[in-house]
């Protein structure tokens, strides 16, 4: 990223970072085997299964 908002460039930021006028934002998606090598991979996969199901178990209830 680069423009007013950071401090050197090329930056990496978050989803949190306010973007500015003019700022210039690349969007890199990493391959699924990438994503596999990095770090805490496995605790990022648990908890997207842990917060799916109990996204549907409160669907489910409120169905009922």
């Amino acid at each position: 990223m680069q423009g007013s908002s950071v401090k050197h460039v090329p930056q990496r930021c978050g989803l949190a970072h306010f973007l500015q006028d003019e700022d210039v934002l690349q969007i890199v998606v990493k391959t699924a085997e990438e994503q596999r090598h990095d770090k805490n991979y496995g605790q990022k996969v648990q908890a997207f299964y842990n917060e799916y199901h109990e996204k549907k178990k409160k669907k489910d209830k409120l169905k009922t």
